[in-house]
């Protein structure tokens, strides 16, 4: 059954009761309303070539239930009245590329529900209009570019990576009661208090890179689409360190650019950056001789704005 198992124990919690293998036959009315359902009693049928048992009727073998309303719902599908010169699949949905979104007619784009496999999730649908937006920029400047995946860095996750975090369970999200839920259709989820909602937010592993939306470098990586697995090479891999008081230094995202200690110098005024070391070990650190380049550091996130990798991070 395609839902997520909390829709399944709320809808129970409700009172729904789900019959699996039965399929509706008819529905029978009596002056005028309905009254009864009949269903048809089905069984799992012999494995197909992917190993799917479809349900198949058993013969002469029928379920009634008494009703007084009936909703059908089924699915969906897409009215494409006024659409009809585009190519169509056989679902009846508008046949668009998946990569340039481009349809049978030049010019003429489709994303989201309408398109190939037919209906799914609202986000899916908006991550496509997001993709088609920069493939149909790119055909309007005269060039179109296909959607791409773009380049992601990663990386093999171990437990023993999180050997020093202290397990706890997820927070449990506050509900309306089912008897109260059931006759309405207003929000029945209450909202975490804001210590929870706060202890909740302290189980973050901040796993990801802070500032994987506006990298410069990923940016080229996926303009130029790159593959870094080509260039055999030893990478550099540096402890983080907090010397810079509020400020992060990961040196393992460090591409020595240069633009931290050039600000620094030239625009704070401060010149505690510079590049240590010679060819490919160089590094750039901070140096501190005095409490008050400490505190004025404190005072200063310039080269953090100008990091264009998130090799630095602001703290506070």
């Amino acid at each position: 059954m395609p839902a997520e198992d909390i829709e399944i124990e709320e809808a129970i919690e409700e009172g729904v009761e789900f019959k699996f293998l039965t399929n509706p036959a008819e529905v029978i009315g009596e002056g005028g309303k309905v009254k009864t359902v009949k269903l048809q009693v089905m069984e799992l049928g012999e494995p197909d070539a992917s190993g799917r048992r479809s349900p198949v009727p058993v013969e002469g073998k029928f379920e009634y239930i008494d009703v007084d309303t009936v909703i059908c719902a089924i699915g969906q599908t897409i009215n494409a009245e006024g659409f009809d010169e585009l190519e169509k699949t056989k679902k009846g949905t508008i046949a668009a590329d998946e990569r340039s979104f481009s349809t049978s007619i030049e010019g003429v784009f489709a994303g989201g529900d309408a398109t190939n496999r037919g209906a799914s999730i609202a986000i899916e649908a908006i991550g496509e209009a997001n993709k088609a937006a920069d493939v149909i920029d790119s055909y309007l400047r005269g060039d179109m570019i296909p959607y791409r995946k773009p380049f992601v860095s990663e990386r093999e996750v171990t437990p023993e990576m999180f050997a020093d975090r202290e397990k706890c369970a997820r927070a449990i999200m506050p509900t309306r009661p089912a008897e109260e839920r059931k006759g309405d259709f207003d929000e029945i989820y209450l909202g975490l208090p804001e210590d929870v909602a706060r202890s909740e937010a302290k189980r973050c592993l901040s796993c990801g890179c802070h500032d994987y939306g506006e990298c410069k470098l990923i940016k080229y990586a996926d303009a130029y689409d790159v593959h870094p697995e080509r260039l055999a090479g030893k990478k550099n891999v540096a402890p983080i360190e907090q010397k810079l008081v509020v400020i992060e230094r990961n040196p393992s995202k460090c591409i020595l650019c240069g633009l931290c200690y050039r600000v620094c110098d030239e625009v704070a005024k401060k010149g505690l950056l510079g590049i240590v070391g010679r060819g490919f070990t160089s590094v750039i650190k901070p140096e501190f001789d005095t409490p008050d380049k400490i505190a004025g550091c404190a005072d200063c996130h310039l080269c953090v704005d100008e990091c264009p990798t998130g090799a630095l991070k602001f703290l506070k």
